[in-house]
């Protein structure tokens, strides 16, 4: 028997396949299918909305701006087009502080082509929409391939995916989490293709490139290597010997490549997030926000839940399940992200949502008994969006959750972005090219001042990166935790490196005593840039007539 074809008793006695059967296309298929071009047209739009959200306008010109960490990505790439190499600082130290080695290289085309400043992060903004809509492609085939081909199944899924506004917001703030989510869903989809084949070479091919976009992409392949340990008992070995070699040949390549280039086998982001902190609060913190991830999931997590009973709907869906859990765990290892205070999924768990999206859609299409008109699948999809972003939204103190869906409020840290930037066009002004600044928020400041930075918090300085964090203590160890940014040493960046200006106020986190530094209130006033500022006193390269005090 062709078991990829053959019937297995699902929920309520409803059959699951593997594969779609053959069958005539109706009437209603057709109309779904036209649903889904729709969709791409309304997904566009929405994402042309939103990345114009994210923009402002300085003195008549509408800039836009990325996620400050991508921010410190696009001076990477500033710097290798225009022949300076791999460095933040150009003629500085070579550090590994940026997430992505691919991205980097592509943002690095778009400034070799000269786009105008102001517009160029809309062209690494808008090529996050296009992989994410390929990505809705592919996770509406998928899930029709895993309900037997329901079309209702893939609409349900794209349309889930393409409207969870935490996934929209890291892609369109210029994040790797798009072509992040475009491989892991396109693996899943080829891996699933093959029913009850070992995953091809394609994949594993496609899984080590994945290591080059994100180190951590590792993850992925251990989920994989899992999935064929568990599901292909008879032909495991030489399928899981040949992606262990590939994917191990592009972790050794981007690892003597470190060596080579930065001379060391960690990017500098690692010892930043990972180090110089007790392994048991980390992940304490890691499980805290992966269980608020996780609750804020519970309207559609039951679905599958029900279905999970099923030896067969687990059978079908291992290798979603394999890669959402590595994902999950991986959260809970590395302490979650920062920015939990946005809502919904962080950059670790989004570009796997779509998976989740396709098991829940899939869940929900074996339980239908009569199929669905357009118009009632379109009612039914939209208060599953309404209710997933209410959840992904409500769980934090921050704006109306609706707001956010319909795009009335700005994107998160928009307002931060303008300020930024505005700061880094005075400095501009009111300094000499050599000026060096001092900041915590090291991407647009930097990039848009066109200054040589002193990054406070470590992600760009091994020396700040390898000290201990400064951790919170009793609950705001809890609350307060904030991966990536609890490292630094005023003494040493203030006293020993004396930038020219320095951004006000210092970095602190509540629940840690101050690294009040004598000198900043004797050699250093308070001036007024764009933001606060504090400037020395006997800097040559600051033209203080430009400039006025606080």
């Amino acid at each position: 028997m062709d078991r990829s074809h053959a019937g297995q008793n699902g929920p309520r006695g409803l059959e699951y396949r593997l594969l779609p059967s053959s069958r005539r296309v109706t009437a209603s298929d057709k109309s779904i299918d036209r649903s889904f071009i729709w969709l791409a047209v309304a997904f566009l739009a929405y994402a042309a909305v939103y990345i114009f959200r994210i923009s402002f306008d300085v003195d008549g010109v509408r800039y836009f701006t990325l996620a400050d960490d991508q921010m410190i990505s696009m001076r990477y790439a500033e710097n290798l087009a225009s022949g300076s190499g791999l460095v933040w600082n150009a003629g500085g130290p070579r550090v590994e502080g940026y997430a992505s080695f691919l991205w980097v290289l592509y943002m690095a085309l778009f400034h070799a082509v000269h786009v105008p400043r102001p517009w160029i992060s809309a062209c690494i903004q808008a090529s996050g929409a296009i992989l994410l809509l390929i990505n809705l492609l592919f996770t509406k085939r998928l899930a029709e391939r895993l309900s037997g081909g329901s079309t209702v199944a893939g609409m349900i899924a794209a349309t889930l995916t393409a409207f969870y506004v935490p996934l929209d917001n890291w892609a369109f703030q210029g994040s790797e989490v798009s072509v992040m989510t475009l491989i892991v869903t396109v693996v899943a989809y080829l891996v699933v293709s093959r029913s009850y084949e070992s995953p091809s070479l394609g994949v594993w091919l496609l899984v080590g490139a994945a290591t080059l976009v994100r180190p951590d992409a590792i993850v992925i392949a251990f989920a994989l290597f899992a999935y064929v340990l568990a599901t292909r008992r008879a032909s495991w070995r030489p399928s899981l010997v040949r992606g262990i070699a590939i994917v191990a040949a592009f972790v050794l390549a981007q690892t003597a490549f470190r060596i080579w280039y930065y001379g060391d086998p960690l990017p500098n982001t690692y010892y930043v997030k990972l180090t110089g902190i007790p392994a048991w609060i980390r992940m304490g913190r890691g499980f805290v926000v992966t269980s608020i991830f996780l609750v804020e999931l519970t309207p559609l997590a039951w679905l599958f839940v029900r279905s999970a009973r099923s030896r067969a709907w687990c059978q079908q869906h291992a290798c979603l399940l394999a890669i959402f859990a590595s994902q999950l765990a991986y959260n809970v290892y590395v302490g979650g992200d920062a920015w939990e205070w946005w809502g919904g999924s962080n950059r670790i768990v989004a570009t796997v949502m779509p998976l989740f999206f396709i098991m829940a859609a899939t869940s929900v299409s074996a339980y239908l008994s009569v199929a669905f008109r357009p118009m009632q699948l379109a009612a039914a999809t939209a208060a599953c969006v309404f209710t997933v972003n209410v959840m992904a939204f409500a769980m934090w103190p921050i704006t109306a959750p609706w707001k956010r869906l319909l795009l009335v409020a700005k994107p998160p840290q928009s307002e931060q972005d303008s300020h930024a930037v505005r700061a880094a066009l005075m400095l501009r002004r009111s300094t000499d090219p050599s000026t060096v600044v001092a900041v915590s928020w090291a991407g647009a400041i930097p990039y848009f001042s066109e200054r040589p930075a002193i990054d406070l918090l470590g992600k760009m300085d091994p020396h700040i990166a390898h000290q201990p964090m400064h951790v919170p203590v009793g609950e705001q160890r809890w609350l307060r935790f904030v991966p990536g940014h609890l490292k630094w040493d005023y003494s040493y960046s203030i006293s020993t490196l004396k930038p020219d200006v320095i951004q006000a106020p210092l970095w602190t986190v509540p629940g840690v005593g101050g690294n009040a530094v004598p000198m900043l209130r004797s050699d250093y006033t308070k001036r007024r840039l764009g933001t606060d500022w504090y400037v020395r006193n006997d800097s040559r390269k600051v033209h203080f007539e430009q400039i006025g005090l606080d």
